[in-house]
């Protein structure tokens, strides 16, 4: 019964601790087209905007296409969906992976 007792409390507090670190993410935005300097600081103000803290890590264009790489630290897991669900439209993709993991 203890033991049982301790594995429940330690998959608890695990449990804390991966939420938490779910807060500084990668997150890449791609798309489908070359997009203008308006549109990029409209992304960036939105980012800014609904994240606790947001820094720019790299921008590639070419003919067809922009990815842009942000980190961002949230506050709550609930903001997870909101930035993706403000951001993404028919024409961009969202990816969000853990800060140790590089997304292109």
């Amino acid at each position: 019964m203890i033991i049982l007792l301790t594995i429940y409390i330690s998959s608890k507090l695990k449990l804390k601790k991966d939420i938490k670190n779910l807060d500084k993410l990668n997150l890449s935005v791609l798309y489908d087209f070359k997009t203008s300097e308006k549109d990029i600081d409209k992304l960036k103000n939105l980012i800014v905007e609904n994240t606790k803290y947001a820094k720019l890590i790299s921008l590639s264009k070419t003919e067809n296409e922009t990815t842009i790489n942000f980190e961002i630290q949230i506050d709550e897991f609930k903001e997870f969906n909101k930035v993706i669900n403000l951001i993404q439209n028919k024409k961009t993709k969202v990816f969000i992976s853990d800060n140790n993991i590089l997304t292109t």
